[in-house]
This record gives C-alpha cells, structure tokens and sequence, in this order.
C-alpha cells in the first residue's frame, strides 16, 4: 500500500477522529481523540480514571453494564459524577480557557450549564466514543 501525507492524515481522521460541537454562541469545541493527545495530555486523562477508580471501587458491572460498587465502598453522589464527567471534557479539550466557556453553556437547553447537566455530558461522551469515558455513570441501587 502506497499513499502521501495527505492521504495519511485523512485516512489517521477517519480511524481516530475528533467530536466537534457547536456551542450556542457558535464557537467550536473539538473533543479530542485520546490516541492523538500527547503521552503527558493521555496521563492525565488516565489520572482522572484512577482517581475515580481509587474513590468509588467496584466488584463489576451489572446486567446492563452499570458499575455495581462493593457493599463496603462509597457510592459516588451525583456531584461527584458531575465532576469526573466534566474532568474528562476538560482533559479532551485542548484549551482550558475554551473548555471553561464550553462548561458554562447551556448546550442541552433546559437552562442549565452543561456541567451540572448530567445527561448532556454523559450522551457528549457515549457519541464521542471514549470507551469507559463514561464509567462516572451513578449505580442505579
């Protein structure tokens, strides 16, 4: 197989494409693709997963693929969710001063700011496709 440098980056785009979203105000966000973040940028996305992990452990998933905590752990709160799922939007985007608007705004539109929205930022995560991105999910006891 032979191809150029264009080729290359846009068959690269294709396999590890990035998430962008437009914001109310019209500017864009880009969610990056873990695999083209730099080895520091992907440490301290997996820094961010080994922290919940080390609060929040747990046996396995139920059924429906539901983290089921140990019957001895903590439970995560919904602010604790809220918290992980906007840390890892935070690490996905490049800029942090663009990720603080993107935080801010109300992209689901019921009038709430996108980090206290769990909903937005979870379905954010499940269509950009980031594995267990989405593991902060509360357990449904």
């Amino acid at each position: 197989m032979k191809f150029n440098a264009d080729q290359f980056r846009e068959r690269l785009g294709k396999k590890h494409q990035v998430t962008e979203i437009e914001m109310p105000s019209g500017e864009v966000v880009v969610l990056r693709n873990p695999m083209r973040m730099t080895k520091v940028e992907r440490k301290r996305l997996n820094e961010i997963f080994d922290s919940w992990r080390e609060r929040f452990p747990r046996e396995d998933e139920d059924g429906e693929g539901r983290p089921r905590y140990a019957a001895d752990a903590p439970k995560p709160e919904e602010e604790d969710v809220a918290a992980h799922l906007s840390n890892v939007l935070t690490a996905l985007i490049a800029n942090p001063v663009q990720a603080e608007r993107f935080l801010s705004c109300d992209l689901g539109g019921q009038g709430v700011a996108l980090r206290d929205d769990l909903a937005s930022m979870d379905y954010l995560l499940e269509v950009h496709g980031g594995g267990d991105l989405g593991e902060g999910s509360p357990s449904q006891d």
